[in-house]
């Protein structure tokens, strides 16, 4: 480790451009009319220049195979299948962008993620909560190149995957076997009021859903509509157990059993 003594008597300008690469540590140290005291500053320095620039530092692991299942898995931002890493950057960074291409004319997809705020340094893999732009292409199995790239607030732009020899530059695509999300549910039976032989379902609707209430398979009689409640009103029930169902075209369903006295 380098030690460099300066004896402040006024104001200094330190030239760092040979530590670049390493931390830099900054002690300072004094007599003071109350006694002695250090003080350690540690200083990370960045490169200088016009041109976008950046250090970057990954943990210690070979680069793996990477299978991504695009629409399902976010868009792999570290550094490779197992690493986290960080770079330090000439500039502010205001966004990244992760590409796979698997070449011309083929299929691609992009993700640019936007910081809230313009970062010198910046961690991966990426913030799952830092804002993101994607292109949602459902990519066809197969092999892809990976880029990633930085953009600074000028526009200055710094291929990391050119770079950073732990950065992954392929990924396989393969094809899901998840099943597709099912949208969430826009609606909810609130309450059931057995008045006589008049059943009264009452549903909260979030949204304009669209939606069924049946008894033993038989529509109601009346709807009220007192958003965000819709009454359905069957009237002229029959004493006896009966099956209440709800359902949409989504493939929600709910029900119960109503007893009529």
């Amino acid at each position: 480790m380098d030690q460099l003594d300066i004896l402040a008597e006024e104001d200094r300008a330190l030239d760092l451009s040979a530590y670049i690469v390493d931390d830099v540590y900054l002690r300072i140290s004094g007599n003071w009319p109350t006694g002695q005291a250090d003080f350690l500053f540690r200083v990370q320095p960045v490169p200088s220049g016009e041109a976008l620039k950046a250090t970057c530092f990954a943990t210690e692991a070979e680069p793996l195979p990477l299978e991504y299942q695009v629409l399902n898995d976010p868009t792999p931002t570290g550094f490779d299948g197992r690493n986290n890493g960080s770079c330090t950057f000439s500039k502010p960074i205001t966004s990244i962008l992760v590409t796979l291409n698997d070449g011309p004319g083929g299929s691609f997809h992009g993700e640019t993620f936007h910081f809230n705020e313009p970062m010198y340094e910046v961690e991966f893999p990426l913030k799952e909560w830092d804002e993101s732009v994607s292109t949602a292409e459902l990519l066809a199995p197969g092999q892809y190149a990976r880029t990633m790239m930085a953009e600074s607030a000028d526009g200055d732009q710094w291929v990391i995957t050119d770079h950073v020899s732990a950065a992954l530059k392929e990924v396989t695509v393969i094809l899901s076997d998840e099943p597709t999300p099912m949208p969430a549910r826009e609606w909810n039976i609130e309450d059931v009021n057995v008045d006589g032989s008049t059943v009264t379902v009452s549903v909260r609707v979030y949204s304009t859903a669209d939606y069924t209430v049946v008894i033993d398979g038989i529509e109601p009689d009346e709807m009220i509509t007192e958003l965000p409640l819709i009454r359905h009103v069957f009237k002229n029930v029959a004493s006896g157990a009966h099956e209440l169902s709800v359902f949409d075209v989504v493939g929600h369903a709910d029900g119960q059993v109503v007893q009529v006295p």
